[in-house]
């Protein structure tokens, strides 16, 4: 089951919880005032892509190498 991270409207606290998909929006009782006046918080997620980033820290201008040579498809520039 999908972890979920939810925020308090009353006390302002975060949590996370495990839940099935068909619960995902419904709210969660908080854990420190114990209301219903939660909502899910929409949380950042890393991608992997198995790729290293070799290039400069500007964006929009980074290289990916995946390290398999220069005839491989996915490493073709």
């Amino acid at each position: 089951m999908p972890r979920y991270e939810f925020e308090c409207d009353a006390c302002e606290v975060r949590f996370e919880e495990t839940r099935p998909f068909a619960m995902a929006d419904l709210p969660s009782e908080c854990p420190l005032c114990h209301r219903l006046t939660t909502k899910k918080v929409i949380a950042a997620v890393p991608i992997l892509t198995g790729r290293r980033y070799t290039g400069p820290e500007v964006p929009g201008t980074a290289t990916l190498t995946a390290g398999h040579g220069s005839e491989c498809p996915c490493c073709r520039r």
